[in-house]
């Protein structure tokens, strides 16, 4: 079953034409919570498909950034997203992703050990 708010973030993805007494389609639900000795879980796996994001930066640092990449076969990051804490200096996101099967990392820059490995299989 789904919460309020995942039902309402489908709608809105689906642009409101969900048809009466459709059934939306299972979706996995992931919370990462970024804390003053990093990611917390720091590893991740997934199915490949649709995932609802839960990012929270409890850090209590200002100005953060986290950087979202998709990690190639030779360990070259391509960057898919920053996320930025807001006016409040707290970072909250919520999202739902498409991943397709491969590697992924959430990073804060000069924080070498704070990361985050997403495994999609």
């Amino acid at each position: 079953m789904f919460t309020r708010r995942q039902f309402y973030l489908l709608l809105a993805e689906a642009g409101g034409a969900l048809a009466v007494g459709a059934q939306p389609a299972a979706l996995r639900t992931e919370r990462i919570t970024l804390k003053l000795n990093g990611f917390d879980p720091s590893a991740v796996s997934l199915p490949a498909g649709r995932v609802l994001l839960l990012l929270d930066d409890r850090s209590r640092l200002k100005n953060n950034v986290i950087q979202f990449d998709s990690v190639g076969a030779n360990g070259a990051a391509a960057r898919l997203k920053n996320f930025e804490q807001g006016p409040r200096g707290k970072l909250k996101f919520r999202d739902v992703l498409d991943l397709r099967p491969g590697e992924y990392e959430l990073s804060v820059p000069g924080r070498a050990a704070w990361k985050c490995r997403i495994t999609v299989r």
